[in-house]
């Protein structure tokens, strides 16, 4: 979701407990995330918008943050208004862990266990405890209580600083005045495959200040998704009936794609991995789904039936891969991709074969189609500021469509052709976002919605209605001059048919 990485930004972002809350007191916002350099500094990352969803609980990808968080190869900004003052129950003593592999079926996912740092001294503990039969609570506490610490669990057997760019399955707010409590989801935490360790970085993020190792998983995954004969060739399926919303909701500090009725009835949870599933999109004929999921420790495309079935990566490969848009045509999905280091473009891939075409070359992301299939709309920061640009599918005629001094994001082109919904706002932290509407030649601009709420990822049914996320909670409406109606928590509505 980002454009440019910079070395030019500071760690720290004083951003306690700002306006990325939970439903009711939540606004999304872009997150930034940092990832330790191989020089030991810092590369952080402009994710653009990593607003997940508002749940009653608490939301993954927006949680408030002192500093940028750098434990892994994407560490956000996360949220969470009630784990901002947590208390945690006092540090039990335990004998200090000897830093090996946990025996074989050794059960290392609950209970209490001692942070031990590479020296081998005890440093604080870890306590995981089973909150009610879907989630697990993780309680931690360091001794050093005057830094803010990043940590977070990650998949390697080793107390090791992780990789770079390595996105790992839990990626929480920091450790602050020596105290953190979080809430996971318990079945896809203790059927994940391979070792996790729970990690806390030294203040600087250069160096591990403590470990836990918490093994292997405890118990066999337990998928959502009905059982079907699975192939890579894209087979047309069954459709989905009329009228379904995808959507990207979250579930105790994690992220997963739901499918709803456009009334917000018949909710259906569709993923239950491990790191963050959003940005749905369907295929023409509403028999699959493309969605980006960071499952794999990076993003990726991947690709399910309409009812969860037969999930598989698209894309696979070690750079990021986000913001699938599935074609006309049935075959192309367009998305952005890092072709280097610096920005990231947009390019098309062969839902059949994978091959891969890049679209534009100065930076591109969040493509959507025209309903011909022969041009694409996007956004791109290459001049500084997101703006709106257009392009043939062929990487031909491109054209600027917005130039304000703000933050234009997540084009939807109109079933007719005629128009495109875009998202704008003072910057991506901007707690006021709008939805916009305009010609595809940048023509007539006007707002479709004006109050004080974020308005965001804006959507199009083939009908003409529309839907997007509203501080959290996905609304539709008829037309653009329609008014809203709610109809269920969640973020990145889209449409079928």
């Amino acid at each position: 979701m980002t454009v440019v990485r910079s070395r030019q930004i500071p760690r720290r972002l004083s951003l306690a407990c700002l306006s990325m809350l939970i439903v009711g007191c939540a606004n999304p916002a872009p997150y930034v995330q940092t990832r330790p350099s191989v020089q030991g500094g810092t590369t952080t990352r402009h994710q653009g918008t990593r607003a997940i969803s508002h749940y009653p609980s608490r939301t993954v990808a927006n949680r408030p943050v002192h500093r940028l968080n750098a434990i892994t190869a994407a560490l956000a900004a996360l949220i969470g208004l009630a784990s901002c003052a947590p208390e945690l129950a006092p540090r039990p003593t335990a004998s200090v862990a000897t830093g090996t592999p946990s025996a074989a079926g050794t059960d290392r996912r609950s209970g209490t266990q001692p942070l031990v740092s590479p020296g081998g001294d005890a440093v604080g503990s870890m306590e995981l405890r089973r909150g009610s039969a879907d989630s697990i609570t993780v309680s931690i506490t360091i001794d050093d209580s005057g830094s803010p610490h990043p940590w977070g669990i990650v998949d390697q057997p080793t107390c090791a600083m992780p990789p770079p760019n390595h996105d790992s399955p839990y990626q929480f707010a920091d450790i602050e005045e020596g105290r953190r409590i979080e809430e996971i989801e318990a079945g896809p935490f203790l059927s994940f495959p391979g070792d996790l360790v729970v990690l806390v970085l030294s203040a600087q993020a250069s160096s591990v200040y403590g470990c836990a190792r918490l093994g292997p998983p405890t118990a066999l995954k337990v998928s959502g998704s009905p059982s079907a004969t699975c192939s890579d060739d894209l087979e047309a399926g069954p459709s989905a009936p009329p009228g379904r919303i995808a959507f990207a909701r979250d579930v105790l500090s994690d992220s997963e794609i739901f499918v709803m009725n456009e009334d917000g009835s018949d909710v259906r949870r569709l993923t239950t991995s491990l790191g963050l599933d959003i940005k749905p999109t369907w295929s023409p004929d509403g028999s699959h789904i493309a969605f980006r999921s960071q499952r794999d420790g990076n993003d990726e495309i991947y690709l399910m039936n309409r009812d969860g079935s037969c999930q598989r990566d698209l894309t696979d490969d070690p750079t990021d891969d986000r913001s699938p848009a599935w074609g006309p045509d049935g075959r192309s999905i367009a998305f952005d991709h890092f072709f280097n280091d610096s920005f990231q473009d947009v390019a098309i891939i062969d839902a059949r074969t994978s091959q891969v075409r890049r679209v534009t070359s100065s930076s591109g992301e969040y493509p959507t189609w025209s309903p011909d299939g022969r041009r694409l709309a996007f956004a791109s920061a290459r001049d500084g500021d997101y703006d709106i640009f257009a392009i043939d599918a062929d990487g031909g005629n491109e054209v600027r469509l917005t130039s304000s001094p703000g933050y234009d994001m997540y084009p939807a082109w109109s079933p007719d052709g005629e128009w495109i919904l875009y998202e704008n706002g003072v910057n991506g932290f901007d707690p006021t976002m709008e939805v916009h509407m305009m010609r595809p030649d940048g023509r007539d601009d006007r707002k479709v919605t004006s109050n004080k709420v974020n308005d965001r990822f804006p959507a199009w049914s083939s009908t003409g209605r529309l839907a997007w996320s509203r501080a959290g909670v996905i609304v539709v409406a008829d037309s653009p001059d329609a008014g809203p109606v709610e109809v269920g928590q969640g973020q990145f509505p889209s449409w079928w048919p």
